[in-house]
């Protein structure tokens, strides 16, 4: 926990002495980040996924690090590259496509 003192206006004197708020603090990056849309990730047995599009009708399925979540966007601290189109709309889609072609051909085996 860090403590910090602020000087406040208050010009509705709703504010009273000894009063406790809690505040969010964003401290900028000169690092770029990557980020993608909260949706395009996918979890399936404790990992995190995202599907790149490598051909109009091919994708390729990346396990990805993941940092913080800044809204509706969560950084991708590795897994891809700056570059790769990442799936956005759908993935989940493309996640149930993938799962079943992985249970069809385990279920072929036996």
């Amino acid at each position: 926990m860090l403590q910090a003192r602020a000087m406040v206006h208050d010009n509705t004197r709703q504010i009273k002495t000894g009063l406790f708020g809690k505040a969010n603090i964003i401290i900028g990056s000169d690092q770029p980040v990557t980020l993608v849309p909260r949706d395009s990730v996918q979890r399936h047995e404790g990992a995190s996924f995202v599907f790149v599009r490598n051909e109009p009708d091919l994708y390729s399925i990346r396990r990805v690090a993941l940092g913080q979540t800044r809204g509706q966007t969560i950084e991708i601290l590795e897994g891809i590259n700056a570059n790769d189109t990442v799936v956005t709309d759908g993935s989940f889609v493309v996640m149930s496509e993938f799962l079943k072609s992985r249970l069809g051909a385990g279920c072929a085996d036996h």
